[in-house]
C-alpha cells in the first residue's frame, strides 16, 4: 500500500511539473507575441511620430501671451489642448504652456484655417491648393483644376471642398481622411457659398444663393 501511495505521489508531482512548465511556456509565447504586435504597430502606425507628439505636447514653454514680429494674425483655433495660429505667412502650433510644436510657412495669399479633432486644414481661398495636417506632419495636399470656394473638415478627418467649375456653377467633393474621393455633386442652378459637416461627420449642410427674375433667395440644405 505504501509503494502504491508513493507511486501516486510521483505521478501527481510529474503532472504538476508538466502543467507548470506548460503554463510558463504559454505565458512566454504570449509575451513574445505581445512584443511582436507592439513593435509592428509602432512602425506600422508611425510610433516615432506619436512619441514626438507626446514629448512636444508636454514640453514646457515660456507661457502666454505670444508675440509675432512682422506677422499679421489671421485665425486662432484650439486643437485639443493645443492652440493653432494662422498668420499671413505661417502656421504655428503651440502646447498649453506656449511651447512651439510646429512652424510651417504656407505661401498663401488669402489663407484660411479649419480645425476638427486632431486634423488641421489650410487652404488659399480663391486659389486651387489645400493641405491637411495632423499635429506633427502633413497628411496630404491637393490641387484642383478650379478655384476653391470653401473647404471644411470633420472630426474623423473627412474633407468637404466646394470649387468653381466650367460646366456647372459649383462642384462639391467629399474626401476620406487619406484624401480619397468619396462623393461628388455639381450644382447647376444655385451658387454655392459654402458647405460644412454636421456634428459626427456623417452628414453635411450646403448654403447657396439663387436668383429668379431679379429676386435673390438663399437656401440651406
Amino acid at each position: 500500500a505504501e509503494v502504491t501511495d508513493i507511486e501516486q505521489l510521483r505521478k501527481r508531482r510529474r503532472r504538476n511539473i508538466f502543467w507548470h512548465r506548460l503554463l510558463k511556456s504559454m505565458v512566454f509565447i504570449l509575451v513574445i507575441m505581445g512584443l511582436a504586435i507592439g513593435v509592428f504597430c509602432f512602425f506600422r502606425f508611425d510610433g516615432t511620430r506619436w512619441v514626438e507628439e507626446q514629448v512636444a505636447a508636454f514640453t514646457s514653454g515660456s507661457g502666454y501671451p505670444l508675440e509675432f514680429a512682422g506677422d499679421t494674425l489671421v485665425d486662432i483655433q484650439p486643437v485639443g489642448k493645443n492652440v493653432a495660429l494662422l498668420t499671413d505667412t505661417s502656421f504655428y502650433l503651440y502646447n498649453r504652456s506656449a511651447s512651439q510644436m510646429a512652424n510651417l510657412q504656407h505661401n498663401y495669399h488669402a489663407p484660411v484655417m479649419d480645425v476638427a479633432g486632431s486634423y488641421i486644414l489650410l487652404y488659399d481661398r480663391g486659389a486651387k491648393k489645400l493641405t491637411v495636417y495632423n499635429k506633427s506632419r502633413e497628411i496630404y495636399s491637393k490641387e484642383f483644376d478650379y478655384p476653391i470656394i470653401s473647404a471644411s473638415l470633420s472630426d474623423r478627418g473627412s474633407l468637404l471642398v466646394v470649387t468653381e467649375t466650367q460646366r456647372y456653377i459649383a462642384e462639391m467633393t467629399v474626401f476620406d481622411k487619406l484624401g480619397g474621393s468619396l462623393f461628388k455633386w455639381c450644382s447647376s442652378k444655385n451658387y454655392v457659398l459654402g458647405a460644412d459637416f454636421f456634428s459626427g461627420g456623417d452628414s453635411f449642410g450646403v448654403m447657396a444663393l439663387n436668383g429668379v427674375e431679379g429676386d435673390i433667395s438663399s437656401t440651406v440644405s
